[in-house]
């Protein structure tokens, strides 16, 4: 694995961080393992050649490990690290409250296609306004958002839920 920083598991203490970095959409071509090196190829294979490089005696050092979620590192990290905790990855977090946020949406515009079509049409048009971020949203969205508190609560709790999530996925830790 070619190192990609000037520290290793070792020095960072016993917890680890694991990532895929796309080349182009869709195609994770290189797996990143926290700032320590990046490997290509498939994303179980390279992981578990980190694992090789690292060794069973540290590998066993390690308590915490965040990743995605997918069975192609669950299966590895199980394998090769099995008494580490496992926990999402904030970006992968994020985007499953996301995910849930627009099915409720579509949910909500199939309810009202047959009720109310004019209703159905407006609730599409709010889906770049939930998606886009707080930051990114122009005066238009944080209007049709706010129209939004006022005709739908359900949806517009749960898009507050995500943004606030959000918000809380981005901050960092300060005590260290």
């Amino acid at each position: 694995m070619r190192r990609a920083g000037g520290s290793d598991v070792a020095t960072r203490g016993q917890r680890l961080a694991v990532d895929e970095e796309g080349r182009r959409a869709g195609h994770a071509q290189a797996v990143t393992v926290e700032d320590v090196g990046l490997d290509h190829g498939p994303r179980a294979a390279a992981l578990g050649r980190f694992f090789d490089a690292l060794g069973p005696v540290r590998a066993a050092q390690i308590t915490t490990i965040s990743a995605d979620l997918g069975e192609m590192y669950l299966g590895v990290i199980r394998a090769r690290a099995p008494r580490a905790e496992v926990c999402a990855d904030p970006f992968h977090v994020v985007a499953a409250a996301r995910f849930a946020l627009d099915r409720l949406r579509a949910a909500q515009w199939q309810r009202l296609r047959a009720e109310d079509p004019p209703g159905a049409r407006w609730l599409r048009g709010a889906r770049f306004a939930l998606r886009r971020g707080a930051g990114r949203r122009s005066e238009a969205e944080r209007w049709l958002l706010e129209e939004l508190a006022e005709v739908n609560q359900p949806l517009y709790r749960a898009h507050l839920w995500c943004d606030q999530l959000s918000a809380l996925m981005q901050m960092t830790d300060t005590a260290e």
